[in-house]
């Protein structure tokens, strides 16, 4: 099949990579159907195609929620993704959709699975999510479900409440293990253990969503740490470079937060009318998001510069004028 000149091939597109001898790796995100989310994914797919290194040629799964334009279906597939259309998990909790790609065979057949916000970008090798942890992931930026709603939940729920013997990330406030939903790996065990089991609590816990009171849009990660606790799944605590929260940015730059150096990037919405992440505080934070910006131009301007005008009168998604 004939691809645009923007097009960068990418080798090996077809079962998965090997991560390690035996093992193979299947990446994915969920979005939903309005171009803010389409072209959020779009940037995660085309920073881990660009970025990811010797993991880039992974099997990407981008799901979408309820239905997809086909200009952008065509886009995640010239950039390697699979796509696959998926029913909404909650219309009372939005981000619950993303335990949908959890749903898929694909991931139940692999044997490491990443699941990724689709306001992510990665711009390093991300070798951190590979490990023999059956769970992976970064304790919260900050406390943002509080101990008695935790004590709530888990006495709702009939789970023993852990220890609060975790540190959020930022500034380092103890908590039970509670993790940013953003980046999350998981093992083949995992996937048959805890993720049925977060996906029953988190579908539970959407319809008593009182008890979880002013966190209320945090559920899907409260109800993570209720599974990991039901499931007693072992975890290994990822730092701040394989999750690192762009949005918050009053830390001391001489902090060690402020000082890191990001392999994946939680940008939120810190985007601009191009399409390009907005500038950092941190040097390295920077740094790492104007390779990410420079890499997107070029994308754009091939794209661009190669653009059919013989039928249409608008960029179209993903095409922003240099």
């Amino acid at each position: 099949m004939h691809q645009p000149p923007w097009f960068l091939a990418y080798d090996g597109l077809r079962s998965g990579i090997v991560t390690r001898p035996g093992e193979n790796l299947t990446v994915g995100c969920v979005a939903d159907s309005t171009p803010k989310y389409l072209d959020q994914a779009l940037r995660l797919l085309q920073s881990w195609r660009w970025f990811a290194g010797s993991m880039s040629a992974a099997d990407f799964h981008l799901c979408v929620v309820d239905e997809i334009d086909h200009g952008y279906r065509a886009l995640y597939e010239e950039h390697g993704a699979k796509v696959h259309v998926v029913p909404r998990v909650s219309t009372r909790h939005p981000p619950s959709n993303k335990l949908r790609f959890l749903e898929l065979p694909e991931a139940g057949d692999s044997d490491r699975v990443l699941l990724l916000d689709s306001d992510t970008i990665v711009v390093g090798e991300p070798t951190g999510l590979i490990s023999d942890a059956d769970f992976l992931a970064k304790i919260a930026d900050q406390p943002t479900t509080t101990p008695d709603v935790f004590e709530s939940a888990f006495a709702a729920f009939g789970i023993s409440l852990p220890a609060a013997d975790q540190r959020c990330t930022v500034r380092g406030e103890w908590t039970i293990p509670y993790f940013n939903g953003g980046v999350l790996a998981f093992s083949r065990k995992s996937m048959r253990a805890l993720v049925p089991e977060w996906i029953r609590i988190n579908s539970c816990l959407i319809e008593q969503m009182e008890l979880l009171k002013e966190s209320g849009y945090f559920c899907e990660q409260a109800s993570l740490s209720l599974a990991v606790a039901a499931t007693g799944t072992s975890f290994q605590v990822l730092d701040n470079d394989m999750n690192f929260p762009a949005h918050l940015r009053e830390e001391p730059l001489d902090s060690a937060f402020a000082n890191t150096d990001p392999v994946i990037i939680h940008y939120h919405w810190l985007v601009d009318e191009r399409g390009l992440l907005e500038p950092s505080p941190y040097p390295n934070v920077d740094r790492r998001i104007q390779q990410f910006n420079d890499r997107l131009l070029k994308e754009q301007s091939l794209r661009f510069n190669n653009r059919d005008f013989s039928n249409d009168n608008h960029n179209g998604p993903g095409i922003r004028e240099p």
